[in-house]
């Protein structure tokens, strides 16, 4: 049975033109298909309420076909937020998008002179184990974070090289877990991903990690990554805490709320895969069924949640 990485992340809108003048004019990603779905498939599918309709655009970046992006206007929609400004910065559930970027000045200044507002006043730079970047957190339409990673000496199993524009597929999709143990190995063990890496932050490197985070500088922080072996993009990022009380926003990540709603994985074995989450701690959301994926192709999928309920959606083309 083969998971892989996260192909496409998606994000349900309140405005999807508005949405689409952000990804696709502004960041660069391509639409590669457009469809509207209701009745029974996007409530078998989804999860949501009957008679719900969903106008669905499809992107991707420089023809990569990972690391997607799934944008949906669901109607009638919710007000509600997946990850409310009001939020614990480190509360338990879905986090940000993350795209790597060539030039950490120019695609700031560009986004913004476009009136995005950053949560920073400028790019932060910092090093961890040996590794060069800078990060910088935008809010996107309905408020979706998305943070741009300068990745200035990773090799390319970490950032994709030779691709055009400014931006970059999505590299990381990032939440905060209460039992990082568990969720570890729902992912490693579970759904056979790779471990990039399990770390605790030094205490010299902490403050400007836990600044751009969002949390309180004591507070101490573990972060675990996996991918699909060689896979630089789709990744999973997981973040705990330690030393700060925590509560969780998981259970709001599901269609229409407003924001990331679901991480989507291929497989070659939907049955197996059900069976593998229930024993690595996930639950079952909906039955398989299926459901449109570009022109004339179906796929079957259901949605689970893993430890700690991150809404993910697993599908097997037919």
């Amino acid at each position: 049975m083969n998971v892989s990485e996260i192909r496409s992340a998606t994000v349900s809108c309140s405005d999807l033109e508005a949405s689409l003048r952000f990804w696709r004019d502004l960041i660069g990603f391509e639409e590669v298909w457009r469809c509207s779905i209701g009745g029974s498939e996007v409530e078998r599918a989804w999860g949501v309420p009957a008679r719900t309709r969903a106008a669905v655009a499809f992107l991707r970046y420089d023809g990569i076909e990972t690391g997607q992006l799934r944008l949906v206007q669901f109607t009638p929609y919710q007000t509600t937020h997946v990850r409310a400004r009001t939020d614990s910065a480190w509360a338990i559930g879905v986090v940000a998008l993350d795209c790597n970027v060539r030039d950490p000045e120019k695609t700031f200044a560009l986004l913004r002179e476009a009136g995005y507002e950053s949560e920073s006043a400028q790019p932060l730079y910092y090093v961890v184990d040996g590794l060069q970047q800078s990060e910088v957190l935008f809010y996107t339409p309905d408020d979706v974070r998305l943070v741009l990673v300068g990745a200035m000496n990773y090799s390319p199993d970490m950032a994709r090289p030779g691709v055009s524009g400014h931006f970059g597929a999505l590299t990381t999709i990032s939440q905060f877990v209460a039992d990082m143990d568990a969720s570890v190995r729902f992912y490693r063990e579970g759904l056979g991903l790779e471990q990039v890496f399990d770390a605790w932050i030094d205490d010299a490197t902490r403050p400007i990690v836990n600044k751009m985070a969002g949390i309180p500088e004591h507070a101490e922080l573990r972060l675990a990554a996996h991918r699909r072996p060689g896979e630089p993009d789709g990744k999973h990022l997981l973040l705990q805490t330690r030393g700060v009380p925590v509560v969780s926003i998981a259970e709001k990540m599901q269609p229409p709320n407003l924001g990331i709603v679901m991480l989507s994985h291929a497989t070659d074995d939907l049955n197996g895969l059900r069976a593998r989450i229930l024993e690595y701690g996930g639950q079952l959301v909906t039955e398989p069924g299926a459901i449109a994926v570009g022109g004339h192709r179906t796929a079957c999928s259901f949605l689970a949640r893993a430890p700690q309920g991150v809404l993910l959606e697993f599908y097997q083309e037919e």
